[in-house]
């Protein structure tokens, strides 16, 4: 087995025979890769799309209608609110301590019902200002912020509420109340 030494400036002489057995031409471009410890030296291709292009066959069916069934139901997913039977438990936990925050933070819950009201359950920092009027302070060193402000942000730290940034810088960001948590308070 041929062997290469690295040089005081990280660099390795290919044996001449390895280069030929690969097609590979001083000026061509190698992929270097890390599998299991093993160093792997790969040609580079000319373009990356067609060289995985049909590395995944098989993986969501066999056929155009089983790939097409897999993407639907997927997609259907999206939509559709978890039972506490297909839940996985650290879901439900995460569902449960929004409702204990829900139930005991009034400003949480103002927050939430007001974002539960809008069009796709999103409004903006100012919108949601305007219905918890006042300042608070928190964090350390304490910095003022308002109300609204602080609920939202106690809602993102869990993802129960998510910042959505419009196209265009021109527009204040959007918050937006999880689907989850969304279908949870609509049932409730």
């Amino acid at each position: 087995m041929p062997t290469v030494t690295v040089s005081s400036k990280n660099q390795i002489t290919i044996p001449v025979a390895v280069l030929r057995d690969l097609g590979v031409s001083p000026g061509d471009k190698m992929a270097v890769t890390v599998i299991d410890s093993d160093l792997v030296l790969t040609p580079e291709p000319s373009n990356w799309a067609q060289y995985f292009q049909g590395s995944m066959r098989g993986a969501y069916g066999g056929s155009k209608e089983a790939v097409d069934r897999y993407v639907l139901r997927e997609r259907q997913s999206w939509y559709q609110a978890m039972s506490d039977e297909n839940m996985p438990p650290d879901w439900r936990e995460w569902r449960e301590q929004f409702q204990d925050l829900y139930a005991t933070d009034g400003v949480v819950r103002a927050v939430a019902d007001s974002l539960l009201d809008r069009p796709n359950h999103a409004a903006t920092l100012s919108e949601l200002e305007d219905l918890t009027p006042g300042t608070t302070h928190y964090g350390s060193p304490p910095k003022p912020t308002t109300i609204a402000a602080y609920a939202i942000d106690r809602l993102m730290r869990k993802s129960w509420v998510r910042r959505v940034s419009p196209g265009d810088y021109s527009s204040p960001d959007c918050y937006r109340l999880d689907t989850e948590i969304a279908q949870t308070l609509k049932a409730a």
